[in-house]
């Protein structure tokens, strides 16, 4: 009988590549690169490098009986679920005899901040905190019992690409204490307890700067939908000619400097940089790319 890691984002990658050679992970369940385009999605990683046996699925909510079956011919003992944006059916959550884990964040322990987005909603309120669980995976979303939690510090420099990669680490040490436990039987299991909370499902349209925000609202718009996600854009005036602005690193200029413009609009260029006139104040775009409007 086999570990099964399911994921197809990096930062389930980084984790796994972090455990690998201490846990033994037999299997890796996938997307190839053709579903991600599909199901749109971000941060999508490849794992044949990893040198473990990879398996593709038909459907990125793994419900195709092919799905099922070839879960089942796999015969797992625990099924870990690092990096996948749908539930897992129940037919497959019932499956290997030591159950399936996964984790979920949000700024506030579960059952506050179910649901999607959990990094970019951090970033948008403005959190100085991230908790990350291990939980015990059931049909519902992020219901589950949880094992062990571990929370850490979400910086003012934080985007949301560095916090991917604080919860690959953060993960990686999660499952190296409570995998052993899990395997025996005798690992935690704390029912949550609350009032539930869910986050709802952004989408790229809401990277789309409102300009009557605040600049340093739309500076963590930007930290939080950057890369590995679509960025920040707005339409604007660029040398005279109708064109998308994507912003992918910004932080606040000033808040007193005067610079005749629009809010909104590119008010001067300094040194390969942009400066944007805010409702409050100036921003800098450190990063940004220019095409034409779609």
């Amino acid at each position: 009988m086999s570990i099964i890691y399911i994921s197809s984002l990096q930062a389930g990658k980084d984790c796994l590549s972090l455990i690998k050679d201490r846990i033994e992970i037999d299997q890796v369940v996938t997307i190839d690169d053709r579903l991600a385009v599909r199901a749109h999605v971000s941060g999508y990683s490849d794992f044949a490098d990893l040198g473990i046996r990879v398996h593709h699925v038909h459907q990125y909510s793994m419900k195709n009986p092919g799905d099922l079956q070839m879960i089942k011919d796999l015969s797992p003992r625990l099924i870990i679920v690092n990096g996948w944006n749908r539930l897992i059916p129940k037919s497959i959550l019932d499956v290997p005899t030591c159950g399936c884990v996964g984790f979920h964040g949000s700024w506030k322990p579960l059952p506050f901040g179910r649901g999607r987005s959990p990094i970019t909603w951090a970033i948008l309120n403005g959190a100085t905190r991230f908790f990350l669980h291990l939980f015990y995976l059931d049909e519902c979303i992020d219901s589950g019992d949880v094992i062990d939690t571990v929370q850490f510090t979400i910086t003012p420099d934080d985007t949301c690409a560095t916090l991917l990669g604080k919860v690959g680490l953060t993960s990686a040490k999660l499952l190296l204490t409570n995998v052993p436990k899990i395997l025996d039987g005798t690992a935690s299991r704390t029912p949550q307890i609350g009032v539930s909370t869910y986050l709802p499902m952004r989408r790229p349209e809401g990277g789309q700067i409102d300009w009557t925000m605040r600049t340093q609202d739309i500076c963590n718009l930007v930290r939080a939908v950057t890369r590995p996600y679509g960025g920040a854009f707005s339409s604007i005036d660029y040398h005279g000619r109708k064109a998308t602005l994507h912003i992918w690193d910004a932080v606040p200029f000033s808040y007193d400097v005067e610079i005749e413009g629009k809010i909104g609009a590119i008010v001067h260029e300094l040194n390969g940089h942009l400066l944007l006139k805010c409702s409050d104040g100036i921003m800098l775009v450190k990063d940004f790319t220019i095409s034409p409007p779609a």
